[in-house]
């Protein structure tokens, strides 16, 4: 047995809770989470999934599988949120090597549990036994949105660190953060023995909807009377990456700037309409003004999809998309060749296809980031168009890697 694999097997022997004296092997440890987007609570009680995951020298997940999983489409979900983990690189004598190790999930009373071995019998995983809910103020209550808090538990089941591990709104933070400082929590057993854990705390927030009044009050204004203050791109799973299609949401923007009622006014496809309209609950802009106060006012906003490119500029722009005539791979360092990702890139383009600018606006990984950019300036397009005259336009590619 080579030395590769011998590690190999000691992982996934360590994982499952074997004892061995190997202090010159050190497992890989998470670095850098994200989890699942899923509500626990849909799945029950309890549910558990555990991934087989590989690893590179650097920490980063090149392969991960469902081992086991108590709800299939569970397992998928964590599964496309591991390959977005960095972990401390496994060790053999020191040096970094790749790795092959069993990772699991635990959902249980509405928490996800992420621990280093495989639920054993007498093995329970920490439950809230006080909670306390965010505090928001005024402002920030027609957000609809979510916030992932990671917290480090100890032996005892006390907090030790807080940390948010993802949210749609960063506005949402530190009062989600705040609250769940003050939470308590019962130890995590493994095998009868309490542990040090982490344990995510999914907060979900629907928007309080708009007074009827200054709803009504609302004026209308085009989308490009608006200044986005922050606007990521759709995230189009792979099942729809090569459709081709249309979708309108109708939207009252707040006098605070966030996206309230969104509503699906046309789509060529169901699925398109739906990833629009959760789209555009993300966005953030600077409040409309009127006689210098600010105020809500409604827009409507259009997404036209080609094989992957999304387009949000107004007809009265743009009526004929643009399209590519040359492209460029990114140049992948030896730290993130096998990693599977994505990052959207967007494109400002000229009358004459130039790029001008390029700017990542979502990515799985924030290190694909660079080559992905890079690669996208030396990108060509065949010009969008207005009435048949060329004319600048906008546009988001995804670039793809892995598998």
């Amino acid at each position: 047995m080579n030395q590769k694999s011998i590690l190999s097997a000691f992982l996934l022997l360590a994982c499952t809770g074997a004892a061995w004296a190997a202090a010159l092997i050190e497992a890989p440890s998470p670095a850098r989470t994200k989890m699942p987007a899923v509500n626990p609570a849909d799945y029950g009680d309890t549910a558990t999934v555990n991934l087989l995951v590989e690893t590179n020298a650097y920490g980063y997940v090149t392969a991960a599988e469902v081992k086991d999983a108590s709800h299939p489409a569970l397992g998928q979900a964590c599964v496309e949120a591991i390959r977005q983990w960095r972990y401390s690189p496994a060790r053999e004598y020191g040096q970094p090597v790749p790795a092959k190790f069993i990772q699991p999930f635990r959902f249980s009373d509405g928490l996800i549990t992420t621990t280093a071995t495989v639920d054993k019998p007498a093995s329970k995983a920490p439950k809230a036994t006080h909670r306390v809910a965010p505090e928001l103020p005024q402002d920030l209550r027609a957000i609809t949105g979510s916030a992932i808090v990671s917290v480090g538990l100890d032996a005892e089941g006390k907090i030790v660190s807080v940390a948010i591990d993802d949210s749609t709104h960063e506005e949402l933070n530190s009062y989600c953060e705040a609250a769940v400082r003050q939470w308590r929590f019962s130890p995590n057993l493994v095998d009868g023995q309490a542990v040090p854990c982490t344990v995510q705390v999914p907060f979900r927030f629907k928007g309080d909807p708009l007074r009827k009044d200054v709803a009504a009050k609302a004026m209308v204004v085009d989308n490009r009377d608006l200044k986005p203050l922050r606007q990521p791109s759709p995230v189009i799973p792979a099942a729809l990456a090569k459709a081709v299609g249309e979708a309108e949401v109708a939207f009252i923007v707040d006098e605070h700037g966030f996206v309230n009622e969104p509503e699906i006014r046309s789509s060529t496809q169901p699925e398109l309409g739906e990833i629009a309209r959760q789209t555009v609950l993300n966005w953030k802009y600077r409040p409309a003004l009127k006689d210098g106060e600010a105020v809500a006012v409604k827009v409507l906003q259009p997404f036209r999809f080609n094989g992957g490119m999304v387009v949000t500029q107004s007809r009265a722009l743009v009526d004929k998309l643009p399209s590519v005539r040359q492209t460029a791979k990114p140049e992948i360092p030896d730290t993130l060749r096998g990693i599977a990702g994505y990052v959207n890139v967007q494109f400002a383009i000229d009358a004459e296809g130039n790029v001008t600018a390029v700017e990542a606006k979502t990515a799985s990984l924030a290190e694909l980031e660079a080559p992905a950019l890079e690669a996208a300036k030396n990108w060509k397009f065949k010009p969008a168009l207005k009435d048949g005259v060329a004319t600048a336009s906008t546009v988001v590619v995804p670039f793809v890697f892995g598998k």
